[in-house]
């Protein structure tokens, strides 16, 4: 309780953050203590005598929780990246901090254990493991958690059959542009080789003869080259033993090629040797050249033209010029100062 005023009047106000009945007593209290709208007592007993009151705490504040919310429960491959992405509000509209958790004896480091969004690698497993995240939200007073399960799937080699001639799974990713790298599981079998097949979706295959759609690799892989970007393809694939003879087809795989990235960044050049560089008339220049890169061509194409002529004082040029294969250039050029003999004559 408090008490404040002077004279002969005084105030008791009482307060608390509970909803409940309390008892106050209040000694040698003088007059005009307010009512009990706000949680305060009128007293008109005489002065100097004690009093004991009984107060109801009607409307105490209190905090309310926060929630917290880790997001949908995924499955993802070991050794690939997986995220996290948590919610949270809180009504009161206070600070809220945040904690990520998990149960794994696993090697898992987050990119921020304190941020509702964060991130790892996923580690490699021996087979299928599910592994549960748990948020926190903490808004200074209370806490309030949240669960996810992530399930990192286990990548088991392409399985052999128990049919001798027949071909095991087969996989396909696409990870350059325009290509599509296929493996599939070898049959109990050897076989002579093996046919691959492969159409647009939508698209019929083609017969043996349209080399644009078939191959015939020896060993249980095969690189697909100039494909459509960004188009969806359909492959199957069987072994062959000679005269005639052949495994089973193997279940239709599908992919997506990749697109290709458009580059419009320029190469770079950078010239080798000094700039300007001076030459005595009547000698030999060599150039020393210069190098050219691009971020993502690994073999951009330099091509050089120079017009100096060493027989004449004067300034000429070397020029440079370096383009890529999505056809951006970068130019640069060197000074070359071709200078008289000096007069030795006596």
């Amino acid at each position: 309780a408090r008490l404040a005023g002077s004279g002969s009047a005084y105030h008791v106000t009482v307060s608390s953050t509970q909803n409940g009945t309390y008892s106050l007593d209040l000694i040698q209290s003088g007059h005009g203590i307010a009512d009990a709208a706000n949680n305060t007592l009128n007293d008109t007993s005489p002065a100097g005598e004690d009093q004991s009151y009984t107060v109801t705490i009607l409307n105490a504040p209190s905090n309310s929780m926060p929630s917290a919310d880790a997001g949908s429960d995924q499955t993802v491959q070991e050794n690939s990246a997986a995220t996290l992405n948590g919610t949270a509000s809180d009504a009161d509209d206070d600070p809220l901090t945040y904690l990520w958790s998990h149960d794994s004896d696993l090697t898992i480091v987050l990119s921020d254990v304190a941020s509702l969004s964060t991130s790892f690698t996923v580690p490699q497993v021996d087979s299928d493991t599910t592994i549960t995240f748990t948020l926190t939200v903490h808004d200074g007073t209370s806490n309030a958690t949240d669960t996810t399960r992530v399930t990192i799937a286990d990548s088991p080699p392409p399985a052999v059959p128990d049919a001798p001639r027949s071909i095991g799974s087969v996989t396909l990713a696409s990870t350059v542009p325009e290509v599509v790298e296929a493996i599939w599981g070898a049959p109990a079998e050897e076989p002579r080789d093996y046919r691959i097949m492969w159409a647009k979706v939508g698209e019929g295959f083609r017969t043996w003869t349209d080399l644009t759609r078939n191959a015939f690799p020896a060993t249980a892989s095969h690189t697909i080259t100039d494909l459509e970007e960004d188009a969806e393809y359909k492959v199957k694939v069987r072994a062959r033993y000679g005269n005639g003879n052949s495994g089973d087809w193997s279940n239709q795989y599908t992919v997506t090629v990749k697109a290709r990235v458009q580059d419009t960044t320029d190469p770079t050049i950078t010239l080798t040797g000094a700039n300007p560089i001076s030459v005595t008339a009547g000698t030999t220049y060599s150039d020393p050249g210069a190098t050219c890169t691009d971020d993502t061509d690994t073999s951009p194409t330099l091509t050089t033209t120079s017009s100096v002529d060493t027989r004449t004082a004067g300034t000429y040029q070397v020029a440079y010029t370096c383009s890529d294969s999505s056809s951006n250039t970068a130019t640069a050029t060197r000074d070359v100062v071709v200078a008289d003999a000096p007069d030795t004559a006596d």
